[in-house]
């Protein structure tokens, strides 16, 4: 009973390439099995957020003083995607930490007014805790996208558990994107007219400077 306490634990905290030792490898039409693990994520995922809160989060994150997108290791990728998404619509995005700089370089200058949406895939950076007591600290509106292992934190307005179970030696991370897309497109929608002026500005200058195609 124990060991498979310890099993389920690791299943919810562990690396999939430690994982991937105790688990058997699909062997009959890896792809589709992998698709349909896929789609069951992204199911289990969606089935337990409300939209209300996806509107509510874009609304804060238009009204927002400063928006920070943080994340490591692989949800560094996430915070990126956001970043890139969410800056054709509201100028006060960024991004952290960048190479050689400290959270503290950037905690010091956030404020009640701010949002900060906080990317915390396993394995989780061991600062995660740390850092979402400092956020509590100063009071900012905090916004946690994480793996389903992670327990929801109260400190969190808003705290989106992805499900990215598969049984291959890799996470499926297709309901974060998503997850993350729902986000961008729904605050595009919100920013109206004034957002899609901008995507429009941004458009035109690329034109002009010739860096895209």
């Amino acid at each position: 009973e124990a060991a498979r306490r310890a099993a389920r634990e690791e299943r919810q905290t562990g690396s999939r390439h430690f994982l991937a030792h105790a688990e058997d490898l699909p062997t009959e039409d890896p792809l589709s099995q992998s698709l349909q693990q896929e789609m069951n994520n992204v199911a289990w995922t969606f089935e337990r957020l409300a939209p209300a809160d996806l509107d509510a989060l874009a609304e804060a994150t238009l009204s927002a003083r400063r928006v920070w997108l943080i994340g490591y290791r692989i949800s560094r990728v996430f915070a990126d995607y956001l970043y890139w998404q969410l800056l054709k619509v509201i100028p006060s995005a960024s991004v952290l930490p960048q190479a050689g700089e400290s959270l503290g370089e950037y905690t010091a200058e956030m404020s009640p007014d701010d949002l900060v949406i906080l990317t915390a895939l396993r394995r989780r950076a061991a600062n995660t805790e740390p850092l979402l007591a400092e956020l509590a600290r100063i009071g900012v509106t905090t916004v946690v996208i994480s793996d389903d292992g992670m327990a929801p934190d109260a400190r969190a307005a808003w705290h989106f558990r992805c499900r990215i179970e598969t049984s291959s030696p890799q996470f499926n991370h297709a309901s974060v994107f998503s997850l993350c897309h729902q986000i961008v497109t729904r605050t595009t929608l919100k920013a109206g007219s004034d957002g899609r002026r901008r995507l429009r500005e941004i458009d035109e200058a690329n034109e002009r400077l010739g860096e895209v195609r």
